[in-house]
């Protein structure tokens, strides 16, 4: 199973890369999202992976964090949603809000993707209302949609989940507001550099 790669960007698209790793070309399908936020042709990237076998296919699909990665598994396996429709559906808003949609029981979010209507989405909801508490997110689950802006503003400014997990952590229970939040996190994460 291959669930990790790191190499030269060859080719970029919004809808897949091709990864140069030890002069073998990987193909990997990506969301626009995610695209866009990658390194331009001839650098370096990492991407987890998931590889689907079909009968006479195999494909890569990438993405920036193992939390995505878990949760794209977690979307495949509802009976309806193939691995493109989950990476579409990883590229319709944040995972934190995806999951707090989910976990809220809110459709419109899932809705949005072509290809996921209103029943899909309602087995979504179902099958996955339990699972997405479970994931390893560092964030207690009430505190998801609370946190959602701030997470997504830190993360726009290129740190990774797991430093704003572990800074969410150490900031004090008496700073409210997202402004202030996302402030003082970025003194926390700051003193690390």
């Amino acid at each position: 199973m291959i669930s990790y790669l790191s190499g030269e960007i060859v080719h970029k698209d919004p809808k897949f890369i091709i990864l140069n790793t030890g002069g073998i070309g990987f193909k990997i399908f990506i969301n626009p999202e995610f695209a866009s936020k990658l390194p331009a042709t001839g650098k370096q990237s990492e991407i987890y992976c998931s590889l689907f076998v079909r009968q006479d296919l195999l494909e890569l699909f990438g993405f920036p964090s193992i939390e995505q990665l878990e949760f794209f598994n977690l979307l495949t396996t509802v009976s309806g949603v193939g691995p493109k429709t989950a990476l579409l559906i990883l590229g319709v808003a944040q995972l934190n809000s995806l999951k707090a949609a989910i976990l809220r029981g809110e459709a419109d979010i899932l809705t949005k993707v072509s290809g996921v209507g209103k029943k899909t989405a309602e087995r979504i909801i179902i099958d996955l209302k339990t699972k997405v508490s479970e994931l390893s997110t560092g964030a207690p689950v009430e505190k998801i949609g609370e946190n959602a802006d701030v997470i997504e503003v830190l993360m726009s400014f290129g740190y990774t989940r797991s430093q704003i997990n572990e800074a969410l952590e150490k900031l004090g229970l008496e700073i409210s507001g997202t402004g202030n939040k996302i402030k003082n996190l970025l003194k926390i994460l700051g003193q690390k550099k």
